[in-house]
């Protein structure tokens, strides 16, 4: 026959089972909030990481077309000719040179005009 002893006991045994229960709810809970703004976080630098990256390649594109292939050169052997080492160099230059000279030349243009067309009467 069950005594009151182990009556007692099987309700304290409930009772601290259910705050132990509480207690790992309340801290799995704060356990997936933070793994969730770890997850945010490290999103948010592989975001920044590739736009730097991106910028950067960018960036690198450009200087590869103004120096034409003469960094990467660098440490190769070279062609004792003239002619044929680094053309891409000087081509670049004058492309870049013909580029702004049109500009200049244009906005000068305009510039004395007023920057109107003229209508024929």
């Amino acid at each position: 026959m069950p005594s009151v002893m182990h009556a007692v006991t099987n309700f304290v045994n409930a009772i601290v089972g259910i705050f132990v229960q509480l207690f790992n709810s309340i801290f799995a809970v704060f356990h997936a909030i933070f793994a969730l703004g770890l997850d945010v976080v490290n999103s948010m630098v592989t975001i920044v990481q590739h736009l730097v990256a991106m910028v950067l390649d960018l960036f690198q594109g450009v200087l590869g077309f103004v120096t034409g292939e003469f960094l990467s050169s660098v440490g190769r052997e070279r062609c004792v000719c003239f002619l044929c080492a680094d053309v891409h160099l000087p081509a670049n230059f004058i492309a870049i040179g013909l580029i702004v000279g049109a500009y200049f030349a244009y906005t000068q243009y305009v510039a004395k005009n007023g920057g109107t067309t003229k209508r024929r009467a």
